[in-house]
């Protein structure tokens, strides 16, 4: 609700818009010559001073304004509310872009990308370590990319549906080595490969990126991303901590 202010008791006892100009332009002139005479102001208890009267008077004329067209609504309306002594609230900040955007739709092609290798290894590796690796990628991923997308949903950031085409490429190969002995070799070799490249990626973005937000999610995911590494590191299964407890 409005709470109408009533001019002192020398303002005049009435006034009329100025003529000349746009509507918007003569109220801002009918604002400025009631300030301009009018004296301390209180809340109204008897019936209204001049701004009062000129709330009063285009407030009908701001609905019907704001209904036919809504800029020109919102203008009228922040002039009756700056009339009124109100606060107008301020516009919503722009959506994040430059490296921090970059960084978050990258990361989340990376994320895709591990999931969709994980989940193919996890059917068609005859390694128990692979598949154990897999699962602890799957897992961690999925999570990690939950984040990301919330994230980027909250910067006005929008990402990508699908992962990168060289990511593709790297899954097409994979699915035509299913049942090969030499799959298990170039999944660990792919799997060193992409998760060096996230680091990287987290590193810059923790060093340089702009948003603190953001670099606190690549500073948050950097020991798991760092983990991963170590499982597959020089593309050959080893056994850390809460994947697997065999290497095979």
């Amino acid at each position: 609700m409005v709470t109408l202010l009533r001019p002192g008791p020398d303002s005049p006892a009435d006034a009329s818009l100025p003529s000349g100009g746009s509507e918007s332009e003569r109220m801002a002139k009918a604002v400025s010559m009631a300030r301009e005479t009018a004296g301390p102001t209180r809340p109204l208890h008897g019936a209204p001073g001049l701004v009062g009267r000129l709330i009063i008077r285009f407030h009908g004329h701001v609905e019907d304004t704001m209904r036919m067209n809504r800029p020109r609504g919102t203008v009228v309306a922040t002039i009756v509310l700056a009339m009124a002594g109100l606060t107008v609230p301020a516009t919503a900040a722009a959506p994040v872009a430059g490296p921090d955007a970059t960084f978050l739709k990258m990361i989340h092609q990376g994320n895709l990308a591990e999931i969709a290798t994980a989940k193919d290894a996890q059917k068609h590796t005859t390694s128990t370590c692979v598949k154990q690796t897999a699962d602890m990628f799957v897992r961690d991923h999925t999570k990690f990319d939950a984040q990301v997308m919330a994230l980027a949903r909250s910067k006005g950031v929008t990402l990508p549906s699908t992962a990168a085409a060289t990511q593709q490429k790297q899954l097409t190969m994979l699915k035509s080595l299913h049942g090969r002995p030499d799959y298990k070799q170039v999944w660990l070799q792919g799997q060193d490969t992409s998760h060096r490249q996230a680091l990287a990626l987290i590193d810059k973005e923790v060093s340089s990126g702009k948003d603190s937000k953001i670099r606190a999610i690549a500073r948050a995911a950097r020991p798991t991303v760092a983990k991963h590494l170590q499982a597959v590191n020089g593309g050959i299964c080893h056994t850390v901590k809460g994947a697997t407890d065999t290497r095979t």
